[in-house]
């Protein structure tokens, strides 16, 4: 058997679920799903559409640390900017 090591990962945001959450989440059910069907890449949150180089260096360090908190490798690539997966370095933002 051959398994290969991960280069790199990221938290995943697994934890314990509260009732409170859970309740939500039931509520919302029907929206959810429809947000996971009409999405880009249907992982059940709302994708970013704002480029990185638009911001600020502190807003785009407060969406990555955001999203870095909430876990989920995911998040991290398509929550935090549109063009995360196609721009090498972001424009340099006024502040």
């Amino acid at each position: 058997m051959f398994q290969r090591s991960p280069q790199y990962v990221v938290p995943s945001g697994n934890g314990p679920v509260d009732a409170a959450e859970v309740a939500e989440t039931r509520q919302d059910f029907d929206a959810i799903w429809d947000q996971v069907r009409n999405s880009v890449v249907a992982f059940g949150f709302q994708e970013s559409g704002v480029e990185a180089g638009t911001v600020s260096d502190e807003e785009r360090r407060r969406v990555f640390q955001e999203n870095w908190d909430k876990g989920n490798g995911f998040r991290s690539m398509f929550g935090t900017f549109a063009d995360i997966a196609t721009t090498s370095r972001p424009s340099t933002a006024t502040t």
